[in-house]
């Protein structure tokens, strides 16, 4: 179900805006980076969420392109 799901989601145009029922970037973040800790464009990516949630911005929506 839930590769049918995210199937779905890599259909979408880069700019098509998805909104999540909660807030779980960060913590979502951390855990990927334990699985690749090398991989730059995910550092790069928590830098920015970092920066957005300790300034009380939330991280959704997010795009399929970012």
């Amino acid at each position: 179900m839930m590769w049918t799901s995210l199937s779905k989601l890599m259909t979408l145009p880069d700019d098509t805006r998805i909104y999540c029922g909660h807030e779980y970037t960060q913590s979502n973040g951390r855990f990927a980076l334990t699985l690749e800790p090398g991989n730059a464009a995910l550092k790069a990516r928590m830098e920015d969420v970092n920066v957005a949630r300790q300034a009380g911005r939330p991280t959704v929506p997010s795009t399929p392109g970012t």
